[in-house]
């Protein structure tokens, strides 16, 4: 207490009031409208996953956190008894982006709730996922070739890929801004459209890897389609790395603080935006380089302010037990 010059329990508050802020006036900067700020890139980032999907030589740059170096790769494909270079015409070339979700397991809401307070099993099933065994939150993220996070959607980890991308409704809005851009390509005036796994539903903005390839060619274009969308499951593993909080699972209390915890996830993917401004961490896998923080975060902007999360964040809980005894 005397070192700090305070009483160590202030600095709860403190964080809390940071990360509220940082919400606030920051959540278009991931999230809602972000999206609106990255078309005027859209076609040289069609360009750039272009270049390193069709090309024969594949080169690029990573940052390595653990010894602080630039490291340059270089991938000889000609040389290689599986290489080939594919033709795909770039007018008509229509990814921008990648799309995929990531976890944040958290402790099991309620555990030692008791049945005098007529807990009940649908406020840890909410939460629940059958298919990790774990309690928590997902995040679907679109990562753009410069490394940075173009949009991100957040809800419990109950719900599989598919299901966010429905609820997030990421096709609709991409769909209205580009529409209202007049971004169209090719002769057949088709849009620009993100690239997921083999779970998303093809849509007009969101093209996923083919299930079952019927022919060569396309199982090719799959192949190489993959290797580039490694970039995101980087991103994921780096931000599991730089954030430790989310390593403490059984300090993510759900039940007590899921709108807040909510809030600590998405602001997370802000600061990663933030670092990637000022590092090369995933500014040259594609040759794209992230913008600078002054140029990502204007002085003179005028932001939105974020919408109110009485219940988008989490389950209202009173109002479930209010309505089980009412029943």
């Amino acid at each position: 207490d005397d070192f700090f010059g305070g009483d160590p329990r202030e600095f709860t508050y403190a964080i809390r009031e940071g990360i509220d802020h940082l919400y606030d006036l920051f959540y278009h900067k991931v999230s809602g409208r972000s999206m609106e700020m990255w078309i005027p890139s859209i076609d040289e980032f069609r360009r750039a996953i272009h270049q390193r999907a069709t090309g024969d030589v594949q080169q690029w740059e990573m940052h390595n956190p653990y010894t602080g170096q630039t490291e340059v790769f270089q991938e000889e494909l000609r040389n290689n008894p599986t290489s080939y270079k594919l033709e795909i015409d770039i007018d008509s070339f229509r990814l921008f982006g990648f799309v995929d979700d990531t976890s944040l397991p958290g402790a099991r809401p309620g555990g030692e709730a008791s049945r005098l307070n007529r807990f009940t099993d649908d406020i840890q099933r909410a939460f629940y996922s059958g298919y990790f065994k774990l309690h928590g939150m997902k995040a679907q993220v679109v990562l753009l070739p410069n490394g940075m996070v173009g949009s991100v959607f957040v809800a419990s980890l109950r719900q599989n890929d598919n299901g966010m991308i429905n609820m997030s409704r990421l096709n609709s809005f991409l769909y209205g801004l580009f529409l209202a851009a007049g971004t169209r390509l090719g002769v057949l005036g088709l849009f620009p459209a993100v690239y997921g796994d083999a779970i998303f539903t093809n849509s007009e903005c969101v093209i996923a890897r083919a299930n079952a390839p019927i022919s060569q060619e396309m199982n090719r274009i799959n192949v190489r389609l993959s290797g580039c969308r490694e970039i995101i499951e980087h991103f994921f593993g780096w931000h599991w790395l730089f954030f430790a909080l989310f390593r403490a699972h059984e300090r993510l209390k759900l039940l007590d603080n899921g709108v807040f915890l909510r809030k600590v996830f998405l602001v997370s993917f802000f600061i990663a935006n933030c670092k990637i401004c000022c590092d090369d961490t995933f500014n040259n896998y594609f040759g794209v380089r992230a913008p600078s923080l002054e140029q990502y975060l204007p002085i003179d902007e005028v932001l939105e302010r974020a919408p109110g999360i009485d219940r988008s964040g989490g389950v209202d809980y009173r109002y479930v037990i209010y309505s089980e005894q009412q029943v």
